[in-house]
């Protein structure tokens, strides 16, 4: 796991939404959510994503806000798109 007092980001690719998480490591190497932004989305049918440039337009615009707002310099992220029709 990251070091305490790291910061995780974690984007949830879903099928109406998609889910940006913010996470630090506690001092029991623990993580603690401290942010959830969800933003809705008509992208994704039965774990496809149909429209790629709307999920991309989405983080795009929110990574940068999360940045600014939790003072931070996002390199890098955690993606999730968790469905039974993902083959992978």
């Amino acid at each position: 796991m990251n070091k305490i007092g790291g910061t995780i980001v974690t984007i949830d690719i879903g099928t109406s939404k998609v889910s940006l998480i913010v996470s630090k490591v506690n001092k029991f190497n623990k993580l603690e959510v401290v942010h959830v932004e969800n933003k809705s989305v008509d992208a994704v049918v039965k774990g496809e994503i149909l429209e790629p440039y709307k999920i991309a337009e989405i983080i795009k615009s929110s990574l940068p806000q999360l940045e600014e707002k939790y003072g931070l310099k996002i390199k890098s992220s955690y993606a999730n798109i968790n469905n039974k029709f993902v083959n992978v």
